[in-house]
């Protein structure tokens, strides 16, 4: 047999030497001298496996390359895809109402904050279109009749249209920066999902709280969702942040 192959003692699947448990069954494979190293300092790996339950070998193989740092960021999917569901999904209850409040607040203060700042800018979109769709191209001639000759609109016009624009811009960098650094925090939130996934386990290796839950995943979903909406309605009612919106939702009709 290949030396670099030893089998499961558990179901008898073929394992490479390295292999901290079976691919096959997930059992810890006894015969080998990485098992008993501790993935986690201080955390039996066989207890470890119980409290993490579902994907148990790809989290440990993370936390083993993370192994000795304080803190560190890894690229977890599940987590980046999901959010605040993974979390709730891993049990960390605690954490998933933490992001989910910080990006609330975020969210919302850069919602009402921004457009009330800049307001002006609003103001100086709909005196831009008035004066764009107020123009008058009805007599409007865009060729020499002598020669047919193609000169354009005229100055006036293409003034006001250099005006719509430059007002366009500006809605559209404050509707930037009400969402960029919301997506900004999300990121990096979720890259230390590991880290925190690591903490919560020395926390509660022995308060039997491991393991996974979709049913609260789904339901702390769907309240964070419903808090969201609520929310939405309701600065819908703020002057400023009203004017934004429908600002936002009508510059797209022009130029």
């Amino acid at each position: 047999m290949n030396e670099n192959i030893i089998i499961c003692e558990s179901c008898g699947a073929k394992c490479d030497k390295n292999d901290v448990y079976c691919k096959s069954c997930s059992q810890p494979i006894a015969n080998s001298v990485k098992s008993y190293e501790p993935v986690i300092c201080g955390i039996d790996n066989i207890e470890l496996r119980e409290f993490i339950g579902k994907n148990s070998e790809k989290n440990n193989k993370k936390f083993t390359k993370a192994k000795g740092k304080d803190k560190f960021i890894q690229l977890n999917v599940p987590a980046l895809l999901f959010g605040p569901y993974w979390f709730f999904y891993r049990r960390m209850y605690k954490m998933a109402i933490i992001y989910a409040v910080i990006t609330l607040v975020l969210s919302t203060f850069l919602s009402v904050a921004l457009p009330t700042i800049f307001s002006s800018a609003v103001d100086n979109f709909r005196t831009a279109e008035a004066e764009y769709t107020g123009y008058d191209l009805s007599g409007v001639k865009y060729f020499e009749e002598e020669t047919g000759e193609y000169i354009g609109p005229p100055e006036d016009y293409l003034r006001l249209c250099n005006n719509l624009k430059a007002a366009q811009n500006k809605l559209k960098v404050i509707d930037f920066f009400t969402t960029a650094p919301i997506l900004l925090f999300n990121i990096v939130f979720r890259l230390f999902a590991n880290y925190f996934y690591k903490q919560f386990i020395i926390e509660n290796i022995g308060k039997n709280q491991g393991g996974t839950s979709s049913t609260a995943a789904v339901l702390g979903v769907a309240v964070i969702v419903g808090v969201s909406v609520i929310i939405s309605i309701l600065m819908f009612f703020v002057p400023t942040v009203r004017e934004f919106s429908l600002a936002l939702s009508d510059y797209r009709y022009y130029i």
